[in-house]
């Protein structure tokens, strides 16, 4: 647990303490977490499934696929988050901040969630209507789940070559 920051980076400066980063994880496995970030939020799903599960998938992909591509790593841990989190909110944050900017990994990461969701789901290419996701809760966490098995498979057949499947 991280606390006493004069300065918490660029991102939170440019947003007036909107946004920064609640937490990260090591190529060895060491989490870090922004103690402020999670604030009256222990023992809640913000910070037992966006942060704990959440970092604790990047550790244990770091440990196992040394050579993912950081926007792979993103995706796996917001479907982790998906498959526990108990209702709709946490999607429809990824349907906001969902980009086709391949760049941006945690942007893209969301977008390709929505986007492999939207077929499962909806049987379209993407759908960004919140109000149509609004009854999926139930079946977002069952797709998500399959998504992330079908990944794992996938990470199993490439585990010792550079990993870019998104």
């Amino acid at each position: 647990m991280l606390d006493g920051f004069i300065s918490k980076g660029w991102l939170s400066y440019i947003s007036f303490g909107k946004i920064s980063t609640g937490g990260w994880t090591t190529d060895n496995g060491t989490l870090y977490c922004v103690k402020e970030g999670y604030k009256n939020k222990f023992g809640k799903p913000d910070f037992e499934i966006s942060y704990l599960k959440h970092e604790a998938q990047h550790a244990y992909d770091n440990l196992m696929y040394k050579k993912m591509h950081p926007k792979d790593m993103e995706y796996r841990a917001k479907l982790t988050e998906l498959i526990e989190y108990p209702n709709i909110k946490l999607f429809k944050n990824f349907l906001a901040q969902a980009d086709c900017n391949i760049n941006n990994s945690h942007s893209y990461a969301s977008y390709k969630i929505v986007q492999n969701l939207s077929k499962m789901i909806f049987h379209n290419e993407y759908e960004a209507d919140s109000q149509k996701w609004s009854r999926k809760g139930k079946m977002i966490r069952t797709c998500s789940q399959k998504l992330f098995e079908e990944n794992t498979a996938l990470l199993e057949l490439h585990k010792s070559e550079t990993i870019d499947i998104i």
